[in-house]
């Protein structure tokens, strides 16, 4: 879980005045900007007293704690300590762990594994959904529920009909699903599931996209020209916790005023439908019951995401917590194709 590329921020997230404080898989993290404003991202802790280091500022690139005013650099160095005589050295422990850091596509992506893997041509590409011809918004929802039930949630067509009723689909849509789902051809784990109005035959295929180990990508085509993509990462702050942070994109009427402020709000009764379903979930498994019971060949796409998790999660990727939500994973009839 953790020998992946998080987005953890957007850009807009992270100032260059002053450090930005976010917890993932349990562990508190702090990311500020250095003096070429590149981000930098490390343990949220300062090694003298343990203050936390986003409570304090950036000084000349370097993040500075606001307890005693102990300074460090991007490689985790200590710069400065305003009470230590000049000419003398830092103690040997006062000093940072940085995690590997890189801004791409509007993101501030972080790695939490092993930092020698830590290759950014591993970052999910998304060259074709940014830049000229798109516009767009982003919104941030923090949530009592466990991140892989979002991923879930998000990779599932077959409940728009009954969760978005009245916003997104009506229960008279409901149908059997044309699905399939494609390797990644060069991200492991990754993959593509393809789906197709089964009842109309000139519609556009929509593609579910999912990307380790917590980005899941819809690219749907409304019409010839038309495309509205979903950015969705469902970020995993800790155990039963999790951050939506998501940014859609489209390609058409993107100069009209107020456009993404009708969608925005569009949006969020959207996401209160789907939270207010996963919340009752997440209740039920706090209560030990398993995420999956039974399963049909609709649930493809899930049940993929659910079998990859099973493979990669530990508790000590959780801070040596107990996860809750990963549960035994079922197969439909037939059993979905799964990836490495």
């Amino acid at each position: 879980m953790r020998e992946f590329w998080i987005p953890a921020l957007s850009t807009p997230m992270l100032p260059a005045d002053k450090p930005v404080g976010f917890t993932l898989y349990g562990d508190r993290l702090v990311f500020w900007r250095d003096a070429k404003g590149e981000p930098r991202c490390a343990p949220d802790i300062c090694p003298h007293r343990s203050a936390p280091l986003s409570l304090g500022r950036v000084t000349n690139g370097d993040v500075e704690c606001p307890y005693h005013g102990w300074r460090f650099g991007g490689d985790g160095a200590c710069t400065h300590i305003p009470t230590l005589a000049a000419g003398t050295k830092p103690p040997a422990r006062a000093c940072l762990t940085p995690y590997p850091t890189v801004e791409r596509w509007g993101f501030i992506w972080v790695w939490m594994g092993t930092p020698a893997l830590a290759t950014p041509d591993t970052i999910p590409d998304y060259s074709a959904w940014v830049g000229p011809g798109w516009d767009g918004f982003e919104d941030t929802f923090d949530l009592d529920i466990d991140h892989g039930l979002m991923v879930e949630n998000l990779l599932d067509p077959s409940h728009i009909p009954f969760t978005h009723e009245g916003t997104l689909g009506k229960r008279g849509d409901a149908k059997p699903l044309d699905l399939a789902v494609e390797d990644h051809p060069s991200l492991p784990g990754a993959f593509v599931g393809l789906y197709k109005n089964s009842t109309v035959q000139s519609a556009p295929e929509q593609r579910f996209r999912f990307f380790p180990p917590c980005v899941v990508i819809l690219d749907f085509q409304l019409k010839a020209g038309w495309h509205f993509v979903q950015l969705q990462h469902c970020l995993p702050v800790a155990p039963g916790k999790m951050r939506l942070h998501y940014r859609l994109q489209r390609d058409w009427l993107t100069s009209i005023p107020g456009m993404n402020l009708l969608m925005t709000h569009q949006s969020r009764k959207i996401v209160a439908q789907d939270v207010a379903m996963l919340a009752g979930e997440q209740a039920r498994l706090d209560e030990g019951f398993k995420p999956w019971n039974a399963s049909v060949d609709a649930d493809r796409f899930a049940l993929r995401y659910r079998a990859w998790r099973a493979r990669h999660d530990r508790p000590e990727h959780w801070q040596g917590r107990a996860v809750t939500a990963v549960g035994a994973s079922v197969s439909p009839d037939p059993a979905p194709t799964e990836a490495a």
